[in-house]
Formats: C-alpha cells, sequence, structure tokens
C-alpha cells in the first residue's frame, strides 16, 4: 500500500511546495483539492473560479515542473471545484468549470476525481426519499463520469461525511448500481458511526470498487482527522477488510489541523511515546470569507469557519536541552504513516 497525504495539513504552503514536503518527509505521492489546480488563492474572487484563472496555466506549468523534480505525483484530485454542486439546476450552466479541470488533470497525468455524491438538499437517505434531486444527482454523475473518461480520469464515490452525502452502505450501493463505471473511495473516519452500521457492511454493499482511501482515526461524527491507532477505529479490522477486497493502491492521511481539542493532550501523548523532545505548533492565519462553505451553521455541521483568526502557535518541549524544533506536523504525519503501515503489515495472513 502506498501512503501519501493530502493538502489539508499543510494548507499555507501551495501545491508545489507541499510536493517538496511530500519528498523530504519520504511520501511519493500526494492528493490536493479540485480548486488548487484552477486558482493560486482559494479565496481568489471568494469561492468563484474566473474566466481569468482559467486562462492562466501558468499555475499547471509551474506544478509539473514541481512534481518532475520532486518525484512525487498527485494521485487524486477532490472535487468538486468550486461554484458547483451535483444536481443543482445550474450544474450544465457551470460545467465548463469541470472541462477546464479534466483538462488539467489530463495535461498532469492525474486520473482520479475523488467526489462526495451528495448534495444538502437530499437530505437523509431513504428508499424512494426527494426523487427529483436524487435524479439530478444520477444524471450529473453520469455526465461527469462521461467527459472524465474522454480525459482518461475515473470518476470515485467518497463515502460521505453525513447522511446526506450518501453516507449509508444501501445509500452507496444504490448510487453506484444505477451509475455503471463509477468507484468506491472510502473515508475511514466518515464511514465509522457505531451503532448505525459496521465495515463489513460497506465491503460487502460496495468493496469490490474500492479505488482509493482517506485513513484518519476519529471518535465517529464529532472528531476527525486523528492520527490512525490513536483513537477508537480498530484499524485491524479495517485494514483486513481491504487486503480481502483486494486493495493495494494509494492511502491518504487526513490527519489535520481540525482536531483542535486534541492539540495539548493528544499530541503531548504522541511525542512522549515517539521520543520526540520538542515540536513547534506554527501560527496559521485562517480567516475564510463568508462564501466558505462551512460557515452556515447546520445541525450535525462539525466543520464551522473557526472564530478566532489564527491558530494560536506554541511550542512543546520535553526536553530542555532538545537540539531542534521541529514543526509538530512533521512529527504527526510520519508517526500516522508508521502506525499505518504496521496496521497494513500485520493484515497479511501469509506473512
Amino acid at each position: 500500500m502506498n501512503f501519501g497525504f493530502c493538502n489539508a495539513l499543510y494548507g499555507e504552503l501551495s501545491v508545489a511546495r507541499n510536493l517538496e514536503k511530500s519528498r523530504d518527509l519520504g511520501f511519493g505521492t500526494y492528493e490536493t483539492g479540485a480548486w488548487s489546480l484552477l486558482k493560486r488563492d482559494k479565496f481568489d474572487g471568494g469561492r468563484a473560479v474566473r474566466q481569468s484563472h482559467l486562462d492562466d496555466w501558468s499555475l499547471v506549468d509551474d506544478i509539473g515542473q514541481a512534481a518532475a523534480d520532486t518525484g512525487v505525483s498527485i494521485c487524486c484530485l477532490h472535487a468538486p471545484p468550486p461554484g458547483i454542486k451535483l444536481g443543482d439546476p445550474d450544474f450544465d450552466d457551470n460545467f465548463f468549470i469541470y472541462e477546464a479541470l479534466l483538462a488539467r488533470m489530463q495535461k498532469l497525468g492525474i486520473n482520479l476525481l475523488l467526489h462526495h455524491a451528495g448534495n444538502g438538499q437530499l437530505g437523509e437517505f431513504r428508499e424512494g426519499a426527494n426523487q427529483p434531486m436524487w435524479e439530478a444527482i444520477v444524471g450529473s454523475l453520469k455526465k461527469l463520469r462521461d467527459v472524465a473518461a474522454n480525459h482518461g480520469v475515473q470518476l470515485v464515490i467518497e463515502t460521505g461525511s453525513g447522511l446526506q452525502d450518501l453516507t449509508r452502505p444501501e445509500a452507496l450501493k444504490r448510487l453506484l448500481d444505477e451509475v455503471e463505471g463509477l468507484s468506491w473511495a472510502i473515508d475511514v473516519q466518515h464511514a465509522f458511526r457505531p451503532g448505525q452500521w459496521t465495515y463489513p457492511e460497506y465491503f460487502e454493499a460496495v468493496g469490490d470498487k474500492l479505488a482509493h482511501m482517506h485513513v484518519p482515526d476519529g471518535d465517529g461524527f464529532i472528531a476527525h482527522g486523528g492520527i490512525p491507532g490513536r483513537c477508537t477505529i480498530d484499524w485491524d479490522e479495517v485494514m483486513g477488510l481491504v487486503r480481502r477486497a483486494g486493495y493495494d493502491g494509494n492511502a491518504i492521511i487526513e490527519t489535520d489541523l481540525r482536531a483542535l481539542d486534541y492539540i495539548l493532550g493528544y499530541y503531548l501523548n504522541m511525542m512522549k511515546e515517539e521520543g520526540i523532545p520538542a515540536a513547534r505548533i506554527g501560527s496559521i492565519p485562517y480567516s475564510p470569507p463568508d462564501q466558505y462553505r462551512y460557515g452556515a451553521a447546520a445541525e450535525g455541521n462539525t466543520k464551522l469557519t473557526p472564530v478566532f483568526d489564527r491558530l494560536p502557535g506554541a511550542v512543546i518541549t520535553l526536553d530542555e536541552n532538545a537540539d531542534e524544533i521541529t514543526d509538530i506536523r512533521d512529527h504527526v504525519i510520519l508517526t500516522a504513516k508508521k502506525q499505518l503501515e504496521r496496521f497494513w503489515n500485520q493484515s497479511d495472513d501469509t506473512k
């Protein structure tokens, strides 16, 4: 299995700088958001993509050069791009954004487009519920699937983060049955809903279509972004199911700074167990505009725009004689990789 990480952890860095970071930390693959191939600044022009962004191919050239220089591939792009949602009435009018994105993916040799399949207007999945919105989403996916295929890109549906995102195994199966040619990406934390459904239910429903993985740990619907093996997910079970499904591809670490409740106690324990004498938590600007999609309060929304403007900086020192104080995110990502490699190797019954 090939482990990489995504842009959530080093969000202040450009894609090119993230590729350098991947190389420096010993990773060979990377995942980023769709917007990052369309404009240099996520919030340039709010969340809109303008024609001036699409006319500028220098960003794509810079990313391609960085990938060549570092030897790190971009394995996957996470959709949707800004300003367009599956099933919306203006989906066809805004489809030029997808066409621009797919052309850039083709030029860079990125052949996997990851997509949450839901729309907030779909509501909780029930057989036959909100059929017009369901049919609109299916129609959007069929169009996107066909155009993506013309660009050599495979469309992959990720386990959602809420019922409106088609999280339930039976909803995913129904969708993948109706829209032939789609693959499945499991987000291990999104799929963790104790008392509601199980990992074996997912793999029974759509495991034969597994084509990508996100591998954060967490505590159910509340916490996201934990280091694998340090929260409550049974990784031996997960990796065993993945191996039996025959998947041995890319798995993207999504440990990120949304796990704010862990910063002091959680990271301190990690440092003690890993023998890390000192680490720095950087002060990172974080003040997205009102257009940012996590800004609206809603029941069950765990990703509200933070009320602070900056993540506070801090230094954790366990040894006052430490020679070097490094970015704690480097330690987090390497610890996550080590844990995942251990769980993956343990799942191999032949060893």
